[in-house]
């Protein structure tokens, strides 16, 4: 195994282990900053905006470097190397801009819980005051029940067994699958399906970005979780089928539009599978961490099985670089059929596995309202 597979393999690795523990911290304070669904809605359309915004200063930054460093060479990996530089540096100005605000929550919200308590003392009649302290239960008299006879905390583990925690973790994993798949193979399918120039691989990507950031402020709380997702998934199915009937002789605006499309369907779908498992945690935010790891867990794992197949049967389709000029031309446009049959196609069996498991989570949700 060369050394420099290894490296990038274990900074891969490392990267992703940062990515989900960051993720699934953040996407659990949803549920507990609020119990209404409608501004869970609001708190999750906004976080995805932002981390599209993230990803639109990328292809900005992927620009300039472009203009700046040639696109082939020793030289060009003088970009990559800038624009992870920059990327990092601009990651951990805005960790230190979150923990710095979270502090301030954190320090705001333990001088209320003392005023509570000193005016409780005081018996002014506070409403909150009257209130047993949060964990612990009070008998019938209203008098505080000792810690030791309060009941203990139920194992995260019993979420494996609610009746709506495997279909909310099919449809976040077939969003998300979908989602990282177009992210993925949108590159490659600009540049070895409908052979466009290297620009161009970088201001298609943008035009997605951009609609889909423009998507996340729409007033999605409005639409339920099957209204949002099924309109996201029609968006997504149409940029399939526009992706499936293009080619490099169509003009360049029908390459935005299919990028706009797949952005506008990408927001509405992950607005609608991360609702999903909000409405999951409900009220009970203790497991909310617990319920996002998991979820977080069969995102990836799914996302990396599937690139792995899909990476070795692209190496399979395209050969190698020692061909002769007929095998080789043969083989170029064999590996353009072939990411354009995985930029249609797997999205589509992720939006029906979706289908599935919304109408799961439906079936279970009347089953218990019986």
């Amino acid at each position: 195994l060369p050394l420099f597979v290894l490296y990038y393999s274990l900074s891969a690795g490392l990267f992703n282990v940062g990515w989900a523990w960051v993720q699934v911290n953040h996407l659990s304070l949803i549920p507990n900053l609020t119990p209404s669904a409608g501004t869970r809605t609001t708190l999750t359309r906004r976080r995805y905006g932002a981390t599209v915004l993230a990803a639109v200063l990328a292809y900005l930054s992927y620009l300039f470097f472009l203009a700046c460093y040639p696109p082939e060479g020793e030289n060009a990996q003088g970009k990559w190397r800038l624009l992870g530089l920059a990327c990092v540096a601009a990651g951990a100005a805005c960790n230190a801009v979150f923990y710095r605000g979270m502090s301030g929550v954190c320090r705001r919200e333990k001088r209320r819980g003392k005023y509570i308590e000193e005016k409780g003392k005081d018996g002014d009649g506070l409403e909150e005051a009257l209130l047993p302290p949060v964990g612990i239960p009070s008998d019938s008299s209203g008098s505080e029940a000792s810690i030791s006879d309060s009941p203990a905390a139920p194992s995260p583990f019993r979420w494996l067994l609610h009746p709506s925690f495997l279909p909310t973790a099919l449809l976040y994993m077939s969003t998300r699958l979908s989602i990282n798949i177009t992210n993925v193979y949108v590159v490659f399918y600009l540049r070895d399906t409908l052979n466009l120039p290297p620009t161009s691989l970088a201001v298609a990507p943008l035009v997605m970005y951009l609609v889909s950031f423009a998507a996340s402020s729409l007033p999605l709380s409005a639409l339920s979780r099957a209204a949002c997702y099924l309109g996201g998934l029609a968006f997504v199915l149409s940029a399939c089928a526009t992706a499936l009937l293009l080619s490099d002789y169509h003009p360049a605006y029908t390459v935005y539009l299919t990028a706009a499309l797949f952005g506008v369907g990408d927001t509405l779908v992950m607005v609608g599978g991360v609702g999903a498992v909000n409405d999951l945690v409900g009220d009970e935010t203790d497991g909310a961490a617990f319920v996002y790891g998991c979820m977080s867990f069969t995102d990836k794992l799914s996302s990396g099985l599937v690139v792995l197949a899909v990476q070795a049967g692209r190496e399979r389709v395209c050969g190698g670089e020692s061909q002769e000029d007929d095998a080789a031309e043969e083989a170029t446009d064999a590996c353009g059929t072939f990411v354009r049959q995985i930029m249609v196609w797997l999205p589509v069996a992720c939006g029906a596995v979706a289908v599935v498991a919304l109408a799961w989570i439906r079936c279970k949700r009347r089953g218990g309202k019986r």
